[in-house]
């Protein structure tokens, strides 16, 4: 059996209808892809033919208590 490359990168708008495909399968909603790809942090797991395998998904925070601003990962 042969391996099989990884790519992780950052998600772009061409990769929201197989994020929302992807979304559906693991919690059984997908929300408008557009308005998340432009509010969140979402990176892609695809595979050497550029079939997307898997996601993560996080936002960056700010807060009054802290100077710098922080992750949060929101799915994975």
């Amino acid at each position: 059996m042969q391996e099989e490359a990884i790519l992780i990168r950052a998600a772009t708008r061409r990769n929201a209808a197989p994020l929302q495909r992807l979304c559906a399968a693991f919690n059984g909603t997908a929300e408008a892809m557009a308005r998340a790809l432009a509010e969140e942090r979402i990176c892609v797991a695809s595979c050497s033919d550029g079939k997307l395998a898997d996601f993560a998904a996080g936002l960056v925070r700010r807060s009054f208590c802290y100077a710098a601003a922080y992750g949060e990962m929101t799915e994975l």
